[in-house]
């Protein structure tokens, strides 16, 4: 998005940015008068938005029910299947289950090469780390003290597709995820057969909550809301309203009316609540005023400055060198630039190196820019041997 508004600029050319859900930034802009505003009032085709009913897992009777889809979800998905339409599940974490823990000690099975828990995938009977890709045998010891007894804990796309199946066995159903999706051909056919209406059920990941036509869906179900909100990305909650309203978008697209239903532990997350009434202007004006302090974006720009080698001790004194350097430098300058951390980042280690970042912030991207050109002018002095430094600005994930 960014590249291109900088390529518009420099062929002085039109950038049309389109979204039901625009970025809190390009809206902010839009406001200011930096972009131009185009809205659409009403759906496109005439057709209603879809009824939004929010299901509160906490509540006692709830808690009771120990299956992954909840008694309204259900009876509602059997009740759409018997009239011979199409439902979409959405859940944004894939595998069976999201980890795998000792019943001795609690300990979860961790990658070797990351600090993430390992993801149980039934299908491949394998414990996967998705973001190096290492894996082990579904059936696996304890590394902490050696226990063979190991349960799953939590859920993924692969396990409600189990237990659909498992109330539902006359569904014709199908799961797009990245496992499944890896084939090209593969993710191609389940679209064609979801348009010809071949398929009865589609649970999967994000990938099916934006841009989709099918006509013939007139249930989404949100299995679990909550998965993006504990996110430590002052996003999160953005993101999360983004994704539940564009899968709400999918519903009632065609001559039936849609129906949702968002199953939370958070009913009252402001978030949800919003999207619950898809009011994008009312959860801009929300998210805004608590951006405002402590400040973030748009009312400030962001650098991370991301640090990271095998070597945790010498990348925690590289951060430190690079914090050090951009506060003596602003101080210099007189740049009214914040600089915050060093700090271990989010996810502290990956592929095998350790991550740490100093995250800058100001109103000046002149001067953000200024302190960057000085840190990359002085790598050799700052960075360890074995470290390296990359320069994220506007980062769109803080992880």
């Amino acid at each position: 998005r960014d590249l291109a508004v900088l390529r518009a600029r420099h062929h002085q050319s039109v950038v049309i940015l389109g979204s039901a859900t625009p970025s809190i930034t390009s809206y902010a802009h839009a406001q200011s008068g930096k972009y131009t505003l185009l809205s659409i009032s009403s759906r496109v085709g005439g057709s209603t938005l879809p009824s939004v009913t929010v299901v509160d897992l906490t509540a006692e009777e709830k808690r009771e029910d120990k299956r992954i889809i909840r008694k309204e979800l259900h009876e509602k998905l059997a009740r759409n299947l018997e009239a011979g339409r199409q439902s979409i599940l959405l859940l944004n974490r894939r595998g069976f289950s999201a980890a795998v823990l000792c019943r001795d000690c609690g300990t979860p099975a961790q990658c070797s090469h990351c600090h993430v828990s390992l993801t149980l995938h039934k299908g491949k009977n394998r414990l996967i780390c998705h973001y190096c890709g290492f894996s082990i045998p579904g059936k696996t010891v304890c590394l902490q003290c050696r226990s063979a007894d190991l349960a799953p804990a939590g859920f993924g796309t692969e396990r409600v597709e189990e237990e659909v199946r498992e109330f539902l066995p006359d569904a014709r159903i199908a799961r797009l995820d990245s496992d499944t999706a890896a084939d090209r051909r593969k993710f191609l056919a389940t679209l064609a057969d979801m348009h010809s209406r071949s398929i009865d059920i589609l649970i999967g990941t994000q990938m099916i909550a934006k841009g989709h036509h099918f006509p013939g869906v007139t249930l989404v179900g949100v299995v679990w809301a909550d998965g993006g909100m504990s996110m430590p990305d002052f996003r999160a909650a953005e993101r999360t309203f983004q994704l539940i309203t564009q899968v709400t978008g999918r519903a009632g697209r065609g001559e039936e009316a849609g129906e949702v239903i968002i199953q939370t532990m958070r009913p009252g997350h402001y978030a949800l609540q919003y999207a619950q009434q898809n009011d994008y202007r009312r959860m801009f004006e929300h998210e805004t005023g608590l951006r405002r302090h402590p400040v973030f974006p748009p009312f400030v720009r962001l650098t991370v400055l991301r640090v990271q080698g095998r070597v945790e001790s010498e990348v925690q004194k590289t951060a430190s060198a690079v914090a050090a350097f951009c506060r003596r430098f602003a101080r210099q300058e007189k740049f009214q630039v914040e600089t915050l951390g060093p700090a271990p980042a989010p996810l502290d280690k990956i592929k095998d190196n350790y991550r740490w970042q100093v995250l800058l912030k100001g109103a000046e991207p002149e001067q953000l820019h200024g302190i960057c050109v000085a840190v990359r002018a002085s790598t050799t002095t700052l960075v360890k041997q074995g470290c390296s430094l990359a320069i994220d600005v506007d980062p769109e994930n803080m992880m």
